[in-house]
């Protein structure tokens, strides 16, 4: 779901910004990589903020799933939620906002 909407909202704002602009039909490569450009990143980059969003849901609706990540997080010190949630979510911030930009990019040419 993150991704489609992603990939619908690229749409929408390269639709936006280039309204009325054109590829020159001597230029092939814009097109033959603008799926790369459009759907990959996004891809990639959607992943984190599920991982936030499930995480997050989780950690609030079902308590037996978080005494149980509790559990399993005393084995290995580092992995808790409160630890790799604040890292999820700044990872989240850094990559969806340029992934999004190359599918703006990628949409252009589309």
């Amino acid at each position: 779901m993150l991704w489609t909407e992603g990939v619908n909202l690229a749409r929408v704002t390269a639709k936006y910004l280039f309204q009325g602009w054109t590829v020159p039909d001597d230029w092939i490569w814009p097109s033959a990589i603008a799926p790369f450009l459009t759907y990959f990143p996004l891809l990639f980059t959607t992943l984190i903020p599920a991982m936030v969003l499930v995480n997050y849901a989780i950690y609030l609706l079902i308590p037996a799933a978080r005494r149980a990540m509790h559990a399993e997080d005393k084995a290995f010190p580092g992995t808790e939620y409160a630890t790799q949630q604040p890292i999820l979510v700044r990872l989240t911030l850094i990559t969806l906002p340029l992934a999004f930009v190359l599918a703006v990019v990628g949409s252009m040419f589309r």
